[in-house]
């Protein structure tokens, strides 16, 4: 029963490690598309 748990635990562990982590580039997408858009409305405005 122990080891049963222990093993749940692991995976949860690690799946919240790997939802941290998809959490984090999920982010780091929004942001660098959000600068990509900011950036060629800026160049559209002053051409």
């Amino acid at each position: 029963m122990r080891h049963a748990m222990d093993a749940l635990k692991g995976l949860a562990y690690h799946g919240w490690g790997l939802a941290q982590v998809g959490g984090d580039l999920a982010f780091m997408a929004a942001f660098a598309l959000v600068c990509t858009a900011l950036g060629v409305w800026l160049v559209d405005r002053r051409g």
